[in-house]
């Protein structure tokens, strides 16, 4: 049921006035664009475990949407990002997220080759503050935030990812792999990227274009 779900990816309402102070703690424009990509979702939204983020007054840009070719031309977009926001960020508050672990060990390649350190979050790492830029999988950024959130290959097969041809468990999979995305949205306390490395997913057209710099 959708209760469950909630709480597996983070809406833990024990303690709920702390968990939202934490949860939202974003900028007024991130919050807009994530929201208005579940707006449209009832079973998201009327979920009793669900609380619409209050829109903190805090400034900041829209999130940036890009798509691209293929995988090299997103991965030097996001290279050429990173070297102009190392001027103003250390890398540990710079985290790139993708569905999938083999599409963070591709980006990986390219940030080494190009002289960024980076590496993988794992919840037992007592590094967390080394100053490398953290790679992360969507299933694993629950409960963590940074300044800076790159979401990336935001494909079409990639995200909604779906298991089966069986349509009943695929509008359940689309649900959670909306979650899933409106999560790591939120985990961006400053700025937010969006990419796609091919055709884009079809959620990045429910966000409202008005919260994006495409």
């Amino acid at each position: 049921g959708t209760g469950r779900s909630f709480a597996s990816i983070g809406f833990n309402m024990v303690g709920r006035s702390y968990s939202l102070s934490k949860n939202f703690r974003t900028t007024t424009q991130i919050s807009q664009a994530a929201y208005s990509l579940i707006e449209g979702c009832r079973e998201i939204v009327e979920d009793e475990n669900f609380v619409k983020p209050s829109l903190i007054d805090r400034q900041g840009q829209y999130p940036v949407q890009k798509s691209f070719r293929d995988e090299t031309a997103q991965a030097e977009f996001i290279c050429h990002e990173i070297r102009q926001l190392l001027d103003s960020y250390p890398e540990k508050d710079i985290a790139i997220i993708a569905r999938f672990k083999s599409q963070l060990q591709s980006i990986k390649r390219f940030l080494e080759s190009d002289g960024l350190k980076c590496g993988f979050f794992t919840r037992q790492e007592t590094t967390f503050e080394t100053d490398s830029i953290k790679l992360i999988t969507m299933h694993s950024i629950k409960g963590l935030e940074f300044p800076v959130v790159f979401i990336i290959g935001l494909d079409n097969r990639v995200l909604p990812y779906y298991s089966t041809a069986d349509p009943e468990t695929r509008m359940e999979e689309e649900l959670q792999e909306r979650r899933l995305l409106y999560v790591g949205m939120t985990r961006a306390t400053e700025m937010l990227y969006l990419t796609s490395s091919s055709s884009p997913s079809k959620f990045l057209s429910d966000i409202n274009p008005r919260y994006l710099r495409i």
